[in-house]
């Protein structure tokens, strides 16, 4: 296999395995045998782009649980201040909402402290 198309299967397998529900499915998706998936998926430059992709995928929607918190906060708040509601699908949804926000941001601060951690190790 040429190095091109070795490259090109690694992105048709990342993209796949992003989408796809499982290595069958996703090998499938790119027109190889579930075994050759897995062979691609220990390859270190495959781990390297999935990584990548997952990480922009989950920053993605981190951004878009960030832009709908704070009408989260105003459903629970509503939601407070509404005796008479029995509104428990809007206040589980806003609740988990602030949830993953909060987890999202977690994770961006654990990433960014790693990475500051490693600059310093690379100094020494």
């Amino acid at each position: 296999m040429t190095p091109q198309a070795k490259t090109r299967l690694v992105e048709r397998a990342v993209a796949a395995l992003l989408i796809k529900p499982t290595i069958r499915a996703a090998a499938r998706e790119c027109g190889v045998s579930s075994r050759t998936l897995q062979r691609v998926m220990k390859q270190p430059e495959f781990e390297s782009a999935y990584r990548d992709a997952k990480c922009r995928l989950v920053r993605e929607a981190t951004a878009k649980l960030t832009a709908n918190s704070g009408r989260a906060a105003d459903v629970l708040r509503k939601v407070f201040d509404d005796r008479k509601a029995t509104p428990g699908a809007r206040v589980a949804a806003a609740t988990q909402t602030i949830r993953l926000t909060l987890e999202g941001y977690e994770i961006e601060e654990l990433e960014r402290r790693i990475s500051d951690l490693e600059k310093k190790r690379e100094t020494f």
